[in-house]
């Protein structure tokens, strides 16, 4: 999520960190603060206060709320919209020819599926992620789709279609980040190896847009899959 949102720690149990942490008033563990993008004043930032929920998977959506709630006007601008879209948006990109494809996430309001893969593919050119709400009844009626999460592709020569979420039983495999292009030659990252933190909708979502760009490339996937036991 790196062109989005940096991360930094601060080890308040180590003495020579005692003057910072207690100028930015920490005081329990672990705290996370956000600074917004382009803050020229001093700022003790914005509090998350330490919960019960201390799991990576709480941290990575309380990042993603606090950048979805960031000014659009001093928003980062390699940081993607996080925002769903609307059904004509949807309409608009069938039929015509891109230069990548296009994933679309349909989900639930409270999902944080779609936002996820968006920051975790936003730095891949050949491929956009878009996420779209399942309250858009009309719409999912319109193309096939009956359960939420459901990915709907749309591939570079204009033709889209529904994929089959069959593989929700499969182990974590690691996406085949070497086949994407990344912007500005940055550095890819691989995938999260944590099962307590990873799961079973995004490793079948991101196994399925693998899997596709993969084929489309005529390259097949950097792990094999393998069934749970």
């Amino acid at each position: 999520w790196d062109p989005a949102i940096r991360i930094g720690v601060l080890d308040c149990g180590d003495e020579k960190n005692y003057k910072q942490c207690k100028e930015y008033g920490i005081q329990y563990y672990p705290t996370f603060r956000y600074f917004k993008a382009f803050i020229k004043q001093f700022t003790v930032g914005e509090n998350h206060p330490a919960t019960s929920d201390r799991d990576l998977q709480s941290i990575r959506q309380t990042m993603i709320d606090f950048l979805q709630n960031h000014s659009q006007e001093a928003k980062p601008p390699a940081c993607p919209s996080l925002e769903p879209i609307l059904p004509e948006e949807v309409f608009s990109l069938f039929n015509k020819p891109h230069q990548h494809y296009t994933a679309i996430i349909f989900e639930s309001r409270s999902s944080y599926l779609g936002r996820e893969v968006i920051l975790d593919l936003g730095q891949y050119e050949n491929i956009a992620i878009k996420r779209v709400l399942n309250s858009e009844t009309a719409l999912l009626e319109k193309l096939g789709i009956t359960s939420v999460p459901s990915l709907y592709l749309i591939y570079p020569n204009g033709s889209h279609g529904l994929i089959n979420n069959h593989s929700r039983e499969l182990e974590e495999t690691s996406l085949p980040h070497s086949h994407f292009s990344s912007k500005g030659d940055q550095e890819t990252r691989t995938s999260r190896n944590g099962k307590s933190s990873t799961s079973p909708n995004y490793i079948w979502l991101t196994l399925s847009l693998g899997c596709i760009i993969c084929s489309g490339l005529n390259l097949p996937p950097t792990k094999p899959w393998k069934a749970l036991s």
